[in-house]
């Protein structure tokens, strides 16, 4: 790879908004590079509900190798079925309205006490890390019972 041919991938003279452009003008999909990935966006949640439950056998959801990194190659967010229904199915309970409601207050104490703290440095210090200590604690708080207060 040299500077010439990267700075030809980037296409650093195109419109970048030109995609979300599309969506917000009503158009269905829209579809550009996006961080050297071809990358289909969809305008409506019901479209992206109806490609999604057609996955299995129409195409493969992939990530680009530095959001599985952020994610977790094996999240659920990004695992393909089988794998993805499995994962769903083992957390479903969970995700119930009752479970949910039964512990929001507590993800609600939690959420405020990272915004204070936020506020209080008046920005979000190293935001990957705080967001990953934030989903700790959570899960820590919900399923644990455990106070880091």
């Amino acid at each position: 790879v040299t500077k010439r041919s990267l700075l030809l991938q980037l296409n650093l003279s195109a419109d970048i908004f030109a995609t979300q452009r599309s969506i917000l003008n009503g158009n269905a999909a829209a579809r550009a590079p996006y961080m050297f990935v071809d990358t289909v966006l969809v305008g409506s949640a019901e479209l992206a509900a109806e490609l999604f439950s057609n996955e299995a056998g129409k195409f493969d959801i992939d990530f680009p190798p530095h959001m599985l990194d952020i994610l977790g190659r094996n999240s659920l967010g990004t695992v393909n079925e089988p794998q993805h229904m499995q994962m769903r199915k083992l957390f479903a309970p969970g995700f119930s309205a009752a479970e949910v409601e039964r512990y929001l207050p507590r993800v609600q104490q939690i959420a405020q006490r990272f915004c204070s703290n936020w506020a209080a440095e008046g920005a979000v210090p190293h935001w990957q890390n705080e967001v990953r200590l934030f989903t700790f604690e959570v899960i820590c708080g919900v399923v644990a019972g455990i106070n880091w207060e």
